[in-house]
């Protein structure tokens, strides 16, 4: 009966130790980037009278709704836009693969389609979760 007791006692311990490490896990599973110094990189944040602008909003919907969005254009970084954001950026008019990556800690997501764009023309893109906390394009 004595050995029973420290036994009871660690496994309480240990079940503690477990709950409260999975608490701490499933909290910190979608949170939001810190690093928010700059959203748009310089090669995409000079408007022209020849650029067409893309303008990419994000919704604050899903799963992971406060994590950070990052958008390529043509397999480059373009910038990154937060829940409720909209972040605009300036392209030479034409064809560009519009990719978005959702933050790898939810689900490490890439969805991406074509856009055709012409001079001075203003593209809106609309981007966010679905209900299971997948990356999606918003039609």
């Amino acid at each position: 009966m004595e050995i029973k007791a420290p036994v009871a006692c660690l496994a309480k311990l240990w079940r503690t130790f477990c709950c409260a490490a999975c608490c701490t896990l499933l909290a910190s599973a979608c949170a939001p980037h810190r690093d928010l110094t700059t959203r748009a990189d310089p090669a995409f944040s000079n408007p022209s009278d020849n650029k067409a602008t893309l303008v990419v909003s994000r919704d604050a919907a899903g799963v992971c709704g406060t994590s950070l969005v990052r958008i390529l254009v043509d397999s480059e970084y373009a910038g990154d836009v937060g829940p409720g954001e909209t972040l605009q950026l300036y392209v030479a008019p034409g064809i560009h693969l519009i990719g978005i990556i959702a933050n790898a800690r939810c689900y490490p997501d890439m969805v991406s389609r074509y856009v055709t764009a012409a001079a001075s023309q203003a593209i809106k893109i609309e981007v966010g979760f679905d209900f299971v906390g997948h990356i999606r394009f918003v039609e």
